[in-house]
């Protein structure tokens, strides 16, 4: 039996996870493009992995210039987030968005981000409709405490009011 693609996102949506957006720039301007798909691969050489759907222009821009910025959103975020989601629409990030420059920074960094880091492209593989870009990892800011930007069932999720899980009872 063949995996429906609808089917497959509905059933995708379960999973969540924090939410990213990749930033690059096109014609001097910050561009970002929010990703479901981010996962470190290695602290030694510092390498993480994103997917990118080849039919966006953030795809054909981060892949020409070989880098781009990974920003992991604080729970506050939403809004940035959605922008740099919607489909069809430009995902130029307005100067609000963006964070002073840093030194020796190449990349875009989105104010208030938990984590900041500023990546080239090490490899690409082709996959289906994405490409599956693994990034060396250069430089990494990070803003202090705070909570991530959750994202599941097709909707953001508050971190703060969920259930705390992490000292489960013991099976008896």
């Amino acid at each position: 039996m063949q995996v429906d693609g609808n089917q497959l996102r509905h059933a995708l949506r379960q999973l969540v996870s924090g939410v990213t957006v990749l930033t690059t720039e096109e014609g001097g301007r910050p561009w970002g493009m929010t990703v479901s798909a981010f996962t470190p691969v290695s602290l030694a050489p510092p390498l993480a992995l994103v997917c990118v759907n080849s039919s966006t222009a953030t795809a054909r821009h981060l892949l020409a210039q070989r880098r781009v910025g990974v920003n992991i959103l604080a729970s506050d975020q939403s809004e940035i987030s959605g922008r740099c989601a919607a489909p069809g629409t430009p995902k130029f990030l307005e100067p609000g968005d963006i964070a002073e420059p840093a030194a020796s920074w190449q990349t875009p960094r989105i104010a208030g981000a938990l984590v900041a880091l500023d990546t080239t492209v090490d490899s690409v593989h082709e996959a289906g409709t994405h490409q599956v870009v693994i990034v060396r990892i250069h430089r990494m800011s990070t803003s202090g405490p705070g909570l991530p930007l959750l994202y599941g069932d097709g909707r953001y999720l508050d971190l703060a009011a969920l259930n705390d899980l992490s000292d489960p009872p013991l099976c008896k």
